[in-house]
Formats: C-alpha cells, structure tokens, sequence
C-alpha cells in the first residue's frame, strides 16, 4: 500500500515487496521494488506522488536530480529482474524508452541525470548507455568487467568504477571501455563504490573499507 505510518520522527513508506534501489532526487524519494513498481514519494507531505507501473520486478533504479540544467528533460531508470530497462518521463511519468540490457537481471545502475546511464548485470558486464536514443545511442558501450555479479557502478565523465561480487574493484575509460586499473583490497564479496574526484571508498563483507587515491591513474 501507499501508507505512511510515523513512528515519533521516523516516517515509514510502503511496498508490497522488498525494496531493492532508493534515490532522493530534492523533495522527492524514488524506491523501486520486486513487486513490480517505483513509488515516488514527496518527503515534504509524507505521501505517495505517484505509483509506476513497471510490470515486473525491478532490481534496481537511477534519477535525475530535481536540480537540472534549464529545458532540460528529467528521467527515472528502471532496472529489472529480466534484463530490462525502462525509462520514464519525470514530467509525466510515462514510458519513453525500453530496450534489453543483459542477460539476467539488472543488478545496479548510475546516471549522470540526463542522458548518460551505465548499467551492471549478474551477467558481469558494465554497459553505457544513451538515455534518449536508447540501444541506437551514440555512447554506447560494452565491458566484460567482471567474473561474477556486478554489484555497483558510479562514473564521471572521464571513467566508469564498477565493483563486483568476486571482489574485484575496476576502473575503466569511459570513452573506449578500456581498464585503467584494478584495486586491491577486497577478497570477498563487494558491497559498494563511490568516488569523488580521485578519492574512491569501497566497502564488502571481509569487514574491510578501503579508502583509494587513483589521481596518478584518471
């Protein structure tokens, strides 16, 4: 259901399945679930906005923020358990792109918030995408990153860093796909990257955090 329950200052929000991707996007909160849906819920009046009618699970979900560049489209991207992406219109909510992805679910996404998407399958592979133009688009990309699940991707405009379940920790060129380095670390399953500039923090469950500096290397 679409109820809120507050709990002294805790409000919680509701699916009918688990919940597998959240994104705050300003005033906004965008969670996808396996029950098939995103809900987008306004964090200012504690309520539903807007219920998307994926038609199947969803793994996985990235948005444009609120903030966006004047006449420019916002999109919400929806991973599913298929190997699917569906793209919605942040102003009407409506479809406006779907194409496949991988083979098997899509595990994690990361968008720049306008045109740009990079997706991770269980399949082990990175992709790029062209939010507008889709499987056509003219930034398309393939990686064969990892052995194993990818579990998490981030890019900026000049690499891709992508994590996965073997361990491994990768960082790419986002123009030629090519690998720039691989980052020591982890020997078991990973949990999550996340950079800024030339700092990269990954986490996995070897109980490890490992802070990076690849300024040598971007």
């Amino acid at each position: 259901g679409t109820s809120v329950h507050e709990q002294d200052e805790c409000v919680v929000f509701h699916h009918n399945g688990a919940v597998t991707g959240l994104q705050i996007a300003g005033r906004q909160l965008v969670s996808s679930s396996v029950d098939g849906t995103c809900r987008v819920w306004d964090l200012v009046k504690d309520r539903c906005e807007h219920i998307i009618e994926v038609g199947e699970a969803v793994t996985t979900c990235a948005c444009s923020p609120e903030d966006v560049p004047l006449g420019t489209s916002r999109y919400l991207a929806t991973g599913t358990a298929s190997g699917n992406v569906l793209v919605f219109s942040m102003n009407s909510w409506k479809e406006v792109l779907s194409f496949k992805a991988h083979e098997g679910p899509v595990s994690c996404m990361w968008s720049d918030g306008q045109k740009v998407l990079v997706t991770g399958g269980e399949d082990g592979f990175v992709k790029v995408w062209d939010m507008v133009e889709g499987q056509g688009g003219p930034q398309n990309l393939s990686i064969r990153a990892h052995n194993a699940p990818v579990a998490s991707v981030q890019a900026d405009g000049t690499k891709i860093v992508s994590g996965g379940r073997d361990g491994a920790v990768r960082v790419w060129s986002k123009e030629s796909g090519q690998g720039i380095l691989e980052v020591a670390g982890h020997t078991a399953f990973l949990g999550t990257v996340q950079f800024e500039g030339h700092r990269l923090v990954t986490d996995g469950t070897n109980n490890v955090v490992v802070l990076h500096d690849f300024s040598n290397n971007s």
